[in-house]
């Protein structure tokens, strides 16, 4: 599994390209005190400004997508099926890149709980809502939808499941 979240991670470490090209364009305060990209301040000053947020994803996004391909082509290598998760699939256009699009989906209510647990307040769950497609969008356009509304395991179970009708042989 290649996970693009993760690989943003690794980008805005210290000692990465990457932080010094989002200081460049959007000042100095995106920059960690050891020179990785503050998480933080980046939110706010894109997640505010759509202009700036259109200027980071033609800037990260083409960074992203060149190593997750990469990534991907070096399991194919090794015949490893493989899956990339993409949180901006659709938004991206990256879902023509791929057999079969899955989406892992919560409710509303449970999204925004979940936000909320991650230090965010109404305002901000409210500028990323807006900065992505409705979900019922991608669950029409999915091949396959998963619900993630519960615990962990039964999310698993779910794709276990999926994944059995799909390779008969994994029973």
């Amino acid at each position: 599994m290649i996970c693009t979240d993760q690989i943003v991670h690794e980008l805005y470490r210290p000692g990465q390209s990457l932080p010094n090209e989002i200081a460049r364009m959007l000042g100095d305060r995106m920059l960690t005190s050891d020179g990785g990209v503050n998480r933080a301040a980046l939110a706010k000053a894109v997640f505010s400004d759509a202009t700036a947020l259109q200027r980071l994803n033609a800037l990260v996004h083409p960074i992203v997508r060149e190593a997750w391909k990469k990534r991907a082509a070096l399991s194919l290598e090794k015949a490893l099926r493989t899956m990339v998760v993409i949180p901006l699939a659709y938004e991206v256009q990256a879902t023509v890149e791929f057999q079969r699009t899955w989406v892992v989906a919560c409710s509303h209510s449970e999204q925004r709980n979940r936000l909320r647990q991650r230090g965010m307040d109404d305002a901000q769950i409210e500028q990323r809502f807006a900065a992505q497609w409705p979900l019922q969008k991608k669950l029409d356009l999915a091949d396959v939808v998963v619900w993630n509304n519960g615990p962990w395991h039964l999310t698993e179970q779910q794709l276990e499941q999926v994944l059995c009708m799909e390779e008969p042989d994994r029973r």
